[in-house]
């Protein structure tokens, strides 16, 4: 998981992009049916306060203080931007 920042406030998260054929799929993630074989599921979900949510290839599911949320990938880069390393 790779840490980004808001472009205007500059608070820190980490986020990954969901891509399913990316395995191991990060534990918070879960295949969204059990019947298929890993190379057939392509959508994911993540549990949140208000219930499984489904998390499709190129989503981006943001972890801050615990809590996971979903973004669509033109939200996610319009409010943040890579951390630079070092």
């Amino acid at each position: 998981m790779a840490r980004y920042r808001t472009k205007h406030y500059r608070e820190h998260v980490e986020a990954v992009q969901f891509d399913p054929k990316q395995v191991p799929w990060p534990d918070y993630i879960k295949p969204w049916s059990t019947n298929l074989p890993p190379e057939l599921n392509h959508m994911g979900y993540i549990q949140t306060e208000e219930g499984r949510v489904p998390v499709s290839p190129g989503e981006w599911v943001v972890t801050e203080e615990g809590e996971h949320h979903l973004w669509n990938d033109g939200m996610f880069k319009s409010v943040y931007e890579p951390v630079p390393e070092g």
